[in-house]
């Protein structure tokens, strides 16, 4: 109890201080009243032959007495309601390390199994390939093979193909992201028919699949001929020269390796983001968003990306609807989840800068890049 006195005396302001100071005078000065007030002689009157000195000291003590005691009283309940107020304060500062542990151990746990989900991908892979990066190249040469049809496709009914416009290569990247991730199955057709029949013309999806058809075909030829890797030429939307290397089948499924993969992420970004603001500061929560993005390599991010683009990954670009805070921005926007992708690379579909150009230049004004890769350019 003498400690936490000694706390509020050290921790109030001047006037608390100066005022029980001045009521510690006062006190002094009425305990000595009595030794002046029965002397012989005060300024020629003496009180000593005469009954005045009690009722001298008694009227002129009384109420300074009364009063030291109301607010001494009150100097008690209010040392007791400072006291109080100090618990409350360790006692919440207590409650807030505790949640922050508890966040800690379940934020290094789904860390733990992020890890655990790489290696079980990259284990059941071939040792000599890098998964994410023969993954990337597969998602390149399915676009590839739908832009392709799609400006045959225009050409054929249109007698050109004039619109390479940012929703209609929104709308490729997403098909083709569709037929990586589900592959080109029975039942992967019927889904990606049922997914962009608002989008595309029927006959334009079952073309497409029908070029999957024949690329199979070409592809056992090769392998049984054993003849050089088939290579596809075509000039893509915006008029530049694009190949597709027909040297594996490229367009097997990927959701059965990658699924509980980018599911993980984005529960993982999720239950950091959710968290109250009481607890975990913004910029807390982005140095753990932080900590999880230097476990994603630069092809992981890249897949990441145009994940995003796709049915599956849209809520990646979604502004949350139980936000805490009133940035109001995307998770990969508010974490920069996909900083360290190699722009460079990202030349398929719809590049990052397109998606993210009010972003880029919102950032820039206050010195910052959304993507490294500006940064390394800004420093040369």
């Amino acid at each position: 109890m003498l400690k936490e006195i000694k706390n509020i005396w050290l921790n109030s302001d001047t006037r608390l201080k100066v005022g029980t100071k001045l009521l510690t005078v006062s006190i002094l000065l009425i305990l000595c009243l009595p030794f002046i007030l029965t002397r012989r002689s005060l300024f020629g009157i003496d009180f000593s032959n005469s009954g005045q000195i009690g009722d001298t000291i008694g009227g002129i003590i009384g109420p300074f007495i009364a009063i030291i005691a109301a607010i001494l009283t009150f100097l008690a309940f209010w040392i007791q309601y400072q006291a109080n107020q100090i618990q409350i304060k360790n006692f919440d500062e207590q409650r807030k390390d505790i949640q922050i542990e508890r966040f800690q151990n379940k934020f290094y746990e789904l860390l733990k199994l992020h890890r655990e989900n790489v290696s079980d991908i990259l284990n059941g892979s071939d040792k000599d390939v890098n998964y994410f990066k023969e993954s990337f190249d597969d998602l390149k040469n399915v676009h590839s093979t739908v832009e392709k049809n799609y400006i045959e496709n225009e050409k054929a009914n249109r007698g050109k193909n004039d619109n390479n416009s940012l929703e209609l290569r929104e709308k490729i990247i997403s098909i083709a992201y569709s037929i990586f991730w589900l592959g080109i199955d029975l039942e992967s057709r019927k889904v990606i028919h049922d997914l962009f029949k608002k989008h595309f013309d029927p006959m334009f999806i079952s073309k497409v699949f029908e070029s999957f058809d024949d690329l199979l075909f070409r592809y056992g030829d090769y392998k049984i001929k054993n003849t050089a890797t088939p290579i596809i030429h075509y000039t893509d939307m915006s008029n530049n020269p694009r190949t597709i290397m027909l040297d594996r089948i490229f367009f097997r499924e990927h959701s059965s390796k990658m699924g509980h993969y980018f599911r993980h992420i984005f529960q993982t970004i999720k239950f950091i983001d959710g968290y109250s603001v009481n607890v975990l500061s913004q910029k807390d929560k982005y140095d753990y968003a932080k900590n999880l993005r230097a476990q994603l390599s630069n092809y992981e991010q890249l897949l990441l990306y145009y994940n995003s683009l796709s049915p599956f990954g849209k809520p990646w670009l979604e502004i949350p609807k139980n936000q805490n805070d009133s940035s109001l921005c995307c998770f990969l926007h508010k974490y920069k989840m996909i900083k360290n992708i190699p722009l460079p690379l990202a030349t398929i579909g719809v590049r990052p800068e397109e998606v993210f150009k009010k972003e880029i230049a919102l950032l820039k004004k206050d010195g910052d890049y959304l993507f490294e890769w500006h940064e390394i350019v800004s420093r040369q």
